[in-house]
Order: C-alpha cells, then structure tokens, then sequence
C-alpha cells in the first residue's frame, strides 16, 4: 500500500506471505520429488516385469529342449506329471519368488543407505568411526572365511590320513594274516621233508 507517495508495509501480512510462498514451494518440491520417485518405480517395476518374463522364456525354451532331445529311456522312466511338475515349479520360481527376493533385497539396501545418510546428516563425526569399522568388519569376514576355509581343508587332510592310515593297517593286518597262513602251511611240509633226512643220516652213523 501507498500512502502519499511513500509505501507502507505491514510486517505481520508480508510474514504470513512470506510463509504461504514457502508452504508452497515445499509442497511443490514433495510433489516433484513424489513424481520422479513415481517415474522410477513406474520404469523398474516395468523392468523387473520385462526380464522376468524374459527369463522365464529362456528357462522355459532350454527346458524344453533339453526334454525334446531326451533318448526314450527317460519318457519311459519318468512319468509325464513328474516333469509337467517340474516345468511348472521352476518357471513359478522365476516368475513370483526371484521378484519378490529382489524387492526385499533392494528394500534392505535402501534402508541401510537411509540410515546411513540420517546418522551422516546428523553426526557427521560417524564418519570417522565408520569407515574403520567397514574396513575391519571387511578384513573380519575375510579373515573368518579364510579361518573357515583353513579349518575345512585340515579337516579334509586329517580326513585323508584317518583313511590312509586305516588302509595301511589294513593291508598290514593282511599281509601278516598271509604269512602266518603261509608259515602254518610251509612248517609241516618242511618237517614233512627234513624229518627223513634226519633220519636216514642217524642210520648210516649207526
């Protein structure tokens, strides 16, 4: 307003402008961001349906062919439910649980960046904790999957030795069980042959 060539403002009505034009530009930039938030779940979720049904179609073709190449032997030992079954179940799984694990997958991803970036925003000193917790917790996992691995393959060689030093008293047990065999079987027949021997040498002293 003017008042004999001079403006006039009123503080109160220019604050309560000031207020309605922030209002506004807030709710228009929710409705931007809501709209592009919309156009990207529009076009993954398109996406998503594109490549599962791709999928599902590549399964579904090597499948096939590979029954279709089959010799009869397999028609005449597997019946004809059991593989309708299979068919059925396989492109189920590509069609309903792969998406379904892609959304939990993508949902846990989101919120742990979320909250990642509220504990940024409202303490940026997490940082420099953060960051040597991921590299430890990195060096953590590699060094338990490297214990776990180290741990498996002695498991294995004790495994190998166990069984090694089984067969070698095994065959030892054998060997032996043989020869004693051998001995009882060669004791008589070697007495059977000296005992005359003996003898005859006793009569021609006599």
């Amino acid at each position: 307003m003017w008042r004999k060539g001079k403006p006039i403002i009123f503080l109160q009505e220019a604050v309560q402008q000031v207020y309605r034009l922030q209002i506004w530009c807030v709710f228009s930039q929710i409705r931007s961001v809501l709209l592009f938030a919309a156009l990207l779940l529009l076009i993954y979720a398109a996406l998503l349906a594109n490549r599962a049904v791709a999928a599902s179609r590549l399964l579904h073709n090597h499948m096939l062919s590979s029954v279709l190449r089959a010799p009869l032997t397999f028609f005449e030992t597997t019946p004809g439910g059991r593989i309708l079954n299979r068919f059925s179940r396989d492109i189920e799984t590509v069609d309903t649980v792969l998406p379904e694990l892609m959304d939990s997958w993508l949902l846990s991803a989101f919120d742990v960046l979320a909250t990642i970036a509220v504990l940024l925003y409202s303490t940026p000193i997490f940082l420099a904790v953060a960051i040597p917790l991921a590299v430890l917790y990195y060096f953590a996992q590699v060094a338990v999957l490297l214990l776990l691995l180290f741990f498996f393959f002695l498991f294995l060689l004790l495994l190998l030795l166990f069984f090694f030093f089984f067969f070698f008293v095994l065959v030892l047990f054998v060997l032996l069980h043989l020869l004693l065999v051998l001995l009882l079987i060669l004791i008589p027949i070697i007495i059977i042959i000296i005992r005359p021997h003996c003898v005859y040498q006793s009569l021609d002293t006599e």
